[in-house]
């Protein structure tokens, strides 16, 4: 099947050409592709419906809210289902854990992490630590800050030149 998008493997020339596995639908732990063919989604849709496709409660919950609000720009202004998350996770956060900060994706969380801690060095007068140290076999992201703390040596060959130097740890298994 002839596709007019670029496929999340675009890092990985050898991917380009395999024909995409194209998803038409999921339920519970399961999805199916346009030929039929079902799957055990073993990785939780790469860690996002670790609760399983389909779940009605999940769905009526979504529906509800975007009846009442669809999105609201965090840098301006709060809505109360993210006031009441924030609670929620402050609330099992460990010791002086008091703040919460919401963002997009995993990616936009990766490089967030890094300019929070960035920032924390800057106010306190270490302006010179700056080094982040990742694992290699690692993966923070899409984003040139989540690649570069990536470790997954294929993903960032074609953007070395682009990437921040962020020194590797070698990862806890062979």
């Amino acid at each position: 099947m002839e596709t007019d998008f670029m496929l999340p493997h675009f890092a990985n020339p050898v991917e380009y050409q395999r024909t995409p596995l194209i998803i038409e639908r999921a339920e519970g732990v399961y999805f199916w592709d346009t030929l039929g063919n079902r799957y055990l989604d073993g990785v939780a849709g790469v860690m996002v419906v670790n609760v399983g496709y389909g779940r009605r409660e999940i769905i009526d919950a979504m529906k509800a809210q975007m009846d009442k609000l669809t999105y609201n720009f965090l840098s301006y202004s709060a809505s109360l289902p993210a006031l009441e998350l924030a609670k929620c996770l402050v609330g099992i956060l460990p010791g002086n854990m008091a703040k919460v900060f919401f963002t997009t994706g995993g990616s936009e969380a990766s490089d967030t992490a890094v300019k929070i801690a960035r920032l924390y060095h800057v106010l306190n007068g270490q302006a010179t630590r700056f080094r982040f140290i990742s694992r290699w076999i690692s993966y923070h992201g899409s984003t040139l800050g989540g690649l570069s703390c990536s470790g997954h040596a294929l993903r960032r060959k074609n953007y070395e030149p682009l990437l921040l130097n962020f020194p590797h740890a070698a990862p806890a298994y062979c």
